[in-house]
């Protein structure tokens, strides 16, 4: 993936989550936190959250992006998600995550972002 597939990639998902913005690049490394995030209710306790993913142009074709959420979303109960790990990454608070899906083949911007919020949908 290059620059301007991954700014125009940027700008469709800033679409649909109007506070989505681009953090400063550190190397190849492009970082895209995703706001705000609807929770859905059933199962995951509703509530909204931030996603951040990041994008590594260099190897996108072969290496998945790292996906993380804001530490502010909790389980129904209080709890954090199961085999969440707090992380300190580009100047804010997230949280690892289990994030489970085929790569490659490589996806765009918007497919990414999609897939990890298809998590949501699995309910194990």
């Amino acid at each position: 993936m290059n620059e301007a597939e991954f700014q125009q990639g940027a700008a469709a998902v800033r679409d649909v989550y109007p506070q989505t913005r681009l953090l400063p690049p550190q190397g190849t490394a492009w970082p895209l936190r995703v706001a705000p995030v609807p929770v859905p209710a059933r199962f995951w306790g509703g509530g909204t959250t931030r996603l951040l993913v990041v994008f590594d142009l260099a190897s996108h074709h072969s290496v998945k992006p790292r996906g993380l959420l804001g530490p502010e979303w909790k389980l129904p109960g209080g709890g954090g998600p199961f085999n969440g790990s707090p992380v300190f990454e580009f100047g804010e608070a997230w949280q690892g995550f289990s994030w489970n899906f085929p790569w490659p083949p490589a996806l765009g911007v918007v497919e990414t972002i999609e897939a990890y919020l298809g998590r949501f949908s699995d309910h194990r």
